[in-house]
């Protein structure tokens, strides 16, 4: 009786264990904001002119266009006229297979209607590139625009590449690059755990407002322990203790840019974006 009993609970335990584990999931971020300046940028990305052996140096970064922070990174077509150029290539290291979400602030140097592309790879010198967005329209007096588009990797095309094409002759500006649920993280990548989804939606509300905000942002909640507000960086920039089910931060001194906010609870934690203007 007491084996027969044992065994019932161990298979309960497996069975339990094998719920848990499909309802909670650890999601990352690949970020990539050029920070770092010069003209390099993070090592586990890849620039590329069709050229050269690929390296983050045929990707430049500068001071005179940004969207946040000290700087931005360039993209232009390389190597000559309009019939001899080639494309240019800006690449993520390899992702998990899946759907990601890819958002990015783009700006052009100058009006053109010319195409910026967005796709996947197969490796970091851009070969079986696939689009998956193709933006051929931009407004006639340079913007940040924020484009956010879905993409899936799979066991062949397991890169997210940015592409200018090669009848381009005009400079792309790319910034604040953010690539959601892309598995576990690799050593040396600029990846940020983003929290826990859960299986049960019913458990994960949070709710923020304004989005984007200038001043003060709002967080409303059922029952709050903690919040933190972190950088593209990874870094904790502010830190709250509350018990408080609405909440008001003051973020008027905060840079201009994306944050991620993470509301902890005794029972979830639940991370969300915001913008500040």
């Amino acid at each position: 009786m007491n084996k027969r009993l044992s065994s019932i609970f161990a298979t309960g335990i497996m069975v339990f264990s094998l719920n848990l584990a499909t309802a909670y999931a650890q999601t990352y971020n690949l970020v990539q904001t050029f920070e770092s300046g010069g003209s390099g940028t993070d090592a586990c990305w890849t620039g590329y002119n069709g050229t050269s052996v690929p390296s983050t140096n045929d990707f430049f970064t500068g001071t005179s266009v940004v969207q946040s922070g000290s700087y931005s990174g360039g993209m232009y077509s390389c190597c000559g006229g309009i019939s001899t150029n080639l494309p240019t290539y800006y690449i993520s290291p390899a992702i998990i297979n899946g759907t990601h979400s890819t958002q990015v602030y783009l700006r052009q140097s100058s009006y053109t209607s010319e195409n910026f592309e967005i796709g996947t790879v197969s490796d970091n010198i851009g070969s079986n590139f696939t689009p998956v967005l193709t933006i051929s329209s931009w407004p006639a007096t340079p913007v940040w625009q924020k484009s956010t588009s879905s993409i899936t990797t799979n066991s062949v095309n397991n890169r997210i590449a940015f592409r200018v094409p090669s009848a381009s002759l005009k400079t792309y500006y790319l910034d604040s690059i953010v690539i959601t649920n892309t598995g576990n993280a690799s050593v040396g990548c600029n990846y940020i755990t983003v929290g826990i989804d859960k299986a049960d939606k019913e458990m994960n509300s949070l709710t923020i407002f304004p989005n984007p905000a200038k001043q003060n942002l709002t967080i409303i909640t059922s029952q709050l322990s903690g919040i933190e507000i972190i950088d593209l960086q990874g870094q904790i920039i502010k830190r709250i203790n509350t018990i408080d089910k609405q909440t008001i931060i003051d973020i008027s001194d905060f840079a201009t840019g994306m944050f991620f906010i993470k509301v902890t609870t005794n029972k979830e934690t639940t991370i969300s974006k915001f913008i500040k203007e």
